[in-house]
């Protein structure tokens, strides 16, 4: 993902509304659907474009005890609130 830590950290609590969550580190645990979804953040270099340097965060998903539809509605509403856009 092209952005920050603290955009993640500032981001994180819309997109997954009221469900609990624990950070540990680079590792946030939440509980949903019955089940548990653990969020890795691995910082990555820099993008550059000329003089332009946009951050990396890579973004590693683990889900234990959801159902395909789960992770599909988990995902959807996570990227709505991650995506980025401009024009």
């Amino acid at each position: 993902m092209c952005l920050t830590r603290e955009d993640f950290h500032r981001t994180l609590p819309a997109a997954i509304g009221a469900l609990p969550h624990q950070w540990e580190g680079d590792r946030v645990s939440i509980v949903a659907d019955g089940g548990q979804v653990t969020i890795a953040l691995t910082d990555q270099p820099a993008r550059v474009l000329g003089s332009l340097r946009l951050p990396v965060l890579a973004v590693a998903f683990r889900f234990q005890g959801f159902t395909p539809a789960a992770v599909e509605a988990f995902m959807t509403r996570f990227d709505r609130h991650f995506q980025r856009g401009g024009g």
